[in-house]
């Protein structure tokens, strides 16, 4: 994700009404350092390719496992 489309998403978080509390009690410059290092320390493994063949419902079990949602 380039790092525009990431501070894009930073925004839109940040300016939700769920993170009032959030605004009121930290800086918005170390909320966004600590929401780029959320974004750089995820790491997916991705199962291992038989063949030539990598099926799409292991690629989507293995992120979910990451605990993420995958838009399909």
């Amino acid at each position: 994700m380039s790092i525009e489309k990431c501070r894009e998403e930073f925004e839109v978080w940040w300016s939700q009404d769920s993170q009032a509390e959030l605004r009121s009690s930290c800086a918005k410059g170390w909320a966004g350092v600590v929401w780029q290092a959320s974004r750089e320390a995820l790491v997916i493994d991705l199962p291992k390719v038989i063949g030539s063949l990598m099926y799409s419902s292991d690629v989507y079990e293995a992120i979910e496992a990451a605990g993420l949602k995958v838009k399909s």
